[in-house]
């Protein structure tokens, strides 16, 4: 059984690297009114690469050293819990690192990568 969160987030997650590398073939422009350098939008978007990597880092870590437990949905009330379902609480961490850390590893290659 997939988990709930994990399944709702995949689209999100998909629309934002979509977006950034569509955006990322127009050389990150902005309109008119909003005359933002695209050196600034290549750091703001590596840095917010960085952001959702070392985040996802630390709360994976928090899940092995802190609270021995995980939320699998919305809800608030669903949980895996380390000692009683591992293969649940280990799955939800390793997708959420594969989500939130993939997407922010796209973000920083994205913002990294030579403009055209």
């Amino acid at each position: 059984m997939p988990n709930e969160l994990l399944v709702q987030n995949t689209p999100l997650a998909l629309a934002i690297n979509v977006g950034a590398l569509v955006w990322s073939r127009s050389n990150f422009r902005m309109p008119r009114l909003l005359p933002v350098p695209p050196h600034a939008i290549r750091r703001l978007l590596v840095a917010i690469g960085w952001v959702l990597v070392v985040a996802v880092v630390i709360r994976s870590v928090g899940g092995q050293f802190g609270d021995a437990r995980v939320a699998i949905a919305n809800s608030g009330q669903m949980y895996a819990h380390r000692a009683r379902e591992p293969l649940l609480f280990w799955g939800q961490i390793v997708g959420e690192l594969i989500l939130v850390g993939g997407t922010g590893a796209f973000l920083i290659t994205l913002g990294r990568r030579p403009a055209h």
